[in-house]
């Protein structure tokens, strides 16, 4: 602009005389935002061009950021190493966790865990669970019982056998080989030392299991598994425990989708939890 006698001196250009929006992108060089000027809030995130929800950012091998999608829900940002983009990828690794569950109400007469083997992903399963008894009757030594499922039915012809060892008790121990054959349902103590079922109204009475499965879904061999189940009970009486270790077999060759554990006298579970998981080969 002409200006009639001397032009004013010049004078910096502050952000009061930018008004909003007045810098677009065009004008912003390649490679003029560093991560530093973000770190120093000179970007906020209302600044940053609208993007996809769930996307992260990256680099790629020249340098330019790029969108990282979304992926899958439940699944977790995975490293690959530098010089490659990160990736949405399932967790977990050798061991994961392929399910879990509860019973804190309700008494119910069975508990069924069912549905979770997979022999393509998995060869082995290990099982973690906790039954505690409902108080009731007087019923002596309640035994816990376990059948496995095929097709999601709880199998109860004679074709079961197993063996178990290592019993211990508050008064002392003993070396066992309780061996039961053409048996309607795998079985393992529950109870010992004339303990009841009404005496789980005194304290908590309960049984942990461990259960190691190898290749449920396979159809060229019979089913065998094994385990180590271990009751505790404190009550007025006193404090009793009883430990057993072995394995069991179920004369099929069909794949099995699940096991199913209740109690002989039809007692309910007062409380369950469990967890499978699976072990890749």
């Amino acid at each position: 602009m002409p200006y009639i006698g001397v032009s004013p001196p010049s004078a910096a250009l502050t952000s009061s005389d930018i008004t909003d929006s007045i810098i677009t992108a065009d004008k912003l060089a390649s490679n003029a935002v560093t991560e530093a000027k973000m770190a120093d809030d000179a970007i906020s995130l209302t600044e940053l061009k609208a993007g996809t929800d769930g996307e992260v950012i990256s680099w790629d091998a020249s340098g330019n950021p790029v969108a990282i999608g979304a992926g899958t829900s439940g699944h977790f940002l995975k490293s690959q190493g530098a010089g490659s983009q990160p990736v949405f990828a399932a967790g977990g690794g050798d061991i994961v966790k392929v399910g879990a569950g509860s019973v804190t109400s309700g008494d119910p007469t069975a508990v069924a865990i069912d549905g979770y083997f997979d022999d393509t992903t998995y060869y082995f399963y290990k099982l973690f669970a906790m039954f505690q008894i409902t108080d009731g009757s007087s019923d002596t030594n309640p035994h816990l019982l376990q059948r496995i499922n095929i097709g999601g039915t709880s199998q109860t012809s004679s074709a079961y056998d197993w063996v178990a060892a290592n019993q211990t008790w508050s008064s002392g121990s003993a070396s066992v080989a309780n061996l039961g054959a053409n048996n309607a349902a795998f079985v393992r103590a529950m109870t010992t030392n004339n303990f009841t079922q009404a005496d789980a109204s005194d304290g908590n009475a309960y049984n942990i299991c461990e259960y190691e499965f190898y290749k449920p879904q396979s159809t060229a061999d019979n089913k065998t598994w094994k385990f180590t189940t271990s009751f505790t009970a404190y009550h007025s009486a006193g404090a009793f425990f009883n430990e057993f270790s072995g394995a069991g077999s179920y004369a099929s060759t069909s794949a099995y989708t699940g096991v199913t554990f209740y109690f002989e006298n039809g007692a309910g579970f007062e409380k369950a939890y469990w967890s499978l998981y699976g072990y890749k080969f």
